[in-house]
């Protein structure tokens, strides 16, 4: 029999006083808003920051291109590479583009990086004798596009210790397909500064969770363990072995059940809030 079993936790100091998420813990009216409006709930990439790069960046390409109505270019986009430490859904980006430079009616977009593979098995069902002939399409009559539009998103985020600055750079380029050659490029920039939270995870500490022989449970920090931190555990008998451990942060307590099957587990706890009103004083 084993007699330790360990579990190496992420402790991440961050204000945490329910186990519902945001959506969940929300009781209040909802209303309908203007999705142009401008955003300012968060320092965060947002839908403000995707209408308003999506804008300029198809108003900057159609001015600087001469595109000829009765032959229209065909464009492909690829999607939007995402270099920032944020989860920014750059899907969302490249769709923008491509309904605002079809909706312009000055080129034309072609969808083979999207749905390329469902459009070749269409193709070869009709290809097939359970298609009536005549009406099947034909293999070999796609538009092969003329220039493919790609890009990149990056940031810079900087703290004073009271703000936050960060700065978003998007950059796009269409290149002409058969000769390889840039025919437009563009930069937008976004920097956005707010109030720094009191409760943004400052530093990570790793601790172990050691179950011994007796059902008891041990846990020791391994380096730099927080001092303004109180854990308080006990067993709980369960068929599945878990934890019960209680969080007592700044007269807060949150519980939470974490399974010790589980190879990582993240416990959040608060003490930033109190590190700083300790040096207010």
């Amino acid at each position: 029999m084993e007699k330790y079993r360990k579990i190496v936790i992420s402790i991440m100091t961050l204000s945490i006083f329910s186990g519902c998420g945001a959506v969940d813990a929300y009781n209040g009216d909802i209303g309908y808003v203007n999705t142009q409006n401008i955003e300012q709930t968060t320092l965060n990439f947002g839908s403000t920051d995707l209408n308003m790069i999506a804008e300029k960046m198809v108003i900057s390409l159609l001015q600087a291109l001469a595109f000829d109505e009765k032959n229209k270019p065909v464009i492909v986009l690829s999607h939007v590479k995402n270099k920032t430490n944020e989860q920014i859904d750059t899907k969302s980006i490249t769709d923008k583009i491509k309904i605002s430079l079809i909706k312009s009616g000055l080129v034309r977009v072609s969808l083979y990086n999207e749905i390329g593979d469902e459009l070749k098995s269409e193709l070869s069902y009709q290809a097939s004798e359970y298609v009536k002939k005549g009406t099947a399409k034909q293999i070999g009559n796609q538009i092969g596009a003329d220039y493919k539009l790609y890009g990149e998103i990056t940031s810079i985020e900087k703290s004073d210790g009271e703000k936050i600055d960060i700065y978003y750079k998007i950059t796009l380029n269409l290149v002409n397909i058969e000769s390889g050659i840039a025919v437009w490029a563009d930069e937008k920039e976004i920097r956005k500064i707010g109030a720094k939270s009191l409760f943004t995870p400052t530093n990570v500490v790793k601790t172990e969770i050691v179950e011994n022989e007796d059902n008891s449970v041990n846990i020791i920090p391994i380096k730099h363990a927080s001092p303004l931190v109180n854990v308080k555990k006990e067993i709980i008998k369960q068929d599945t072995p878990k934890v019960f451990i209680k969080e007592k942060v700044l007269s807060k307590e949150i519980s939470t059940y974490p399974n010790l099957i589980s190879k990582k587990i993240i416990l959040q706890l608060e003490h930033e809030k109190d590190r700083r009103t300790k040096r207010r004083r």
